[in-house]
């Protein structure tokens, strides 16, 4: 089957934050997450705004929560609003992002990659979401590298979103794909298709190579495509370019789909 924008659908949650999506681009649909307080559910973006999910949660936890996530990453101590949240089932717990499993239904909202709001619910839904293959564009595949090239480039924007996302710090190399792989660990390797632009000064070239490299030896299906003259987000303006990674996309789509 000929994939096309007329026959393919882009679906993803609403915890995406892309409410806009489907009024943009005709093809692309949102799914609505529900939010639970209680044994109220609310559909996110349908029936509750993040302005009212911010009112509701700093109604309970009896100060500005809003203001609170953005400084939230600027402080490693966290704040007990434990018993507050907790009246309503909900609580904060720390991520660990290799092993964050968000799923429909659980209401589940993160800030500053640091806390997660989820319902605490016993049991879990019967849904595989079990990752069956990956393309991505410019991969962050190598944390530390990332970051080691934001120093040498003296890009302070870089750096510090760095050491706010990576609370403790550890976590760079202890959630870095490239280093879990140097680790040998227990990984399920899905088919993966990496895009890379030749000019990319965020992750480079070289660190991309590595990655999809090591990632074939230990056994992993990888296509790693180089685009000359491409920047970090080429496909972000129009071009050849642009129109080869989509048309690369879909081929990559119909091989999995078809495969399975």
């Amino acid at each position: 089957m000929q994939l096309t924008a007329e026959n393919t659908a882009i679906v993803v949650d609403s915890t995406a934050d892309f409410p806009e999506a489907p009024d943009r681009f005709p093809n692309w649909r949102v799914v609505p997450l529900y939010v639970r307080f209680g044994d109220e559910s609310f559909r996110d973006y349908v029936e509750l705004t993040p302005e009212q999910f911010y009112a509701v949660m700093s109604e309970a936890a009896g100060t500005d929560l809003k203001g609170w996530f953005a400084k939230t990453a600027e402080s490693a101590d966290e704040l007990d609003y434990t018993e507050a949240l907790d009246y309503y089932g909900l609580r904060f717990r720390p991520v660990d992002m290799r092993n964050a499993r968000p799923y429909i239904g659980g209401g589940t909202r993160s800030d500053a990659g640091r806390l997660v709001i989820t319902s605490v619910r016993r049991g879990t839904p019967g849904i595989d979401a079990t990752v069956a293959w990956v393309a991505m564009r410019s991969p962050v595949s190598n944390t530390a590298a990332r970051y080691e090239n934001a120093e040498r480039r003296k890009n302070e924007g870089m750096i510090k979103n760095n050491k706010l996302f990576f609370v403790p710090w550890e976590t760079i190399h202890e959630s870095n794909p490239q280093e879990i792989l140097d680790r040998h660990e227990t990984i399920t390797k899905a088919p993966f298709l990496i895009m890379q632009g030749a000019l990319d000064d965020n992750v480079l070239p070289a660190v991309q190579e590595r990655f999809a490299q090591t990632y074939r030896d230990a056994g992993g299906d990888i296509q790693y495509e180089l685009f000359e003259s491409c920047e970090h987000e080429w496909v972000a303006q129009p071009g050849h370019q642009t129109n080869r990674a989509r048309e690369m996309v879909k081929a990559f789509i119909a091989r999995q789909v078809n495969a399975s």
